[in-house]
């Protein structure tokens, strides 16, 4: 999936799409240069997310739509148990960038009390 401000819409359609989803594995590929515009549609969902237990997304690199995708996620996800962040080649080499993310992420308001992001290297 490419880093824009549409992708995270369309996860969330998609999302919405599948209510029994368990397992979501997410790559983001590219990455676009334009402005990022917040997406007034990432609202909550009605609990459509109430099954979704572990989330993955590989190649993260912490942009403002990946973001928006993860506090979305933590935020409906009622049985979320694990978020696993898997860094992109370039981003493991920013520590100081890596640390401004996973103090953001850690700020998200979670509706599943047992959800764990853990971050990989």
């Amino acid at each position: 999936m490419y880093g824009t401000k549409d992708y995270v819409c369309a996860v969330k359609v998609l999302l919405e799409s599948y209510p029994n989803l368990q397992t979501l594995a997410i790559s983001v590929e590219g990455r676009n240069t334009t402005e990022y515009v917040p997406s007034q549609e990432l609202s909550a969902t009605d609990g459509n997310l109430k099954h979704l237990k572990t989330v993955a997304i590989s190649s993260f690199e912490g942009s403002e739509s990946e973001l928006d995708l993860v506090r979305y996620i933590l935020g409906n996800a009622n049985a979320m148990e694990e978020m696993n962040i898997i860094y992109s080649n370039e981003f493991k080499k920013d520590v100081a960038k890596q640390t401004v993310v996973r103090d953001k992420c850690s700020k998200f308001a979670k509706v599943s009390p047992s959800a764990v992001i853990i971050f990989s290297i």
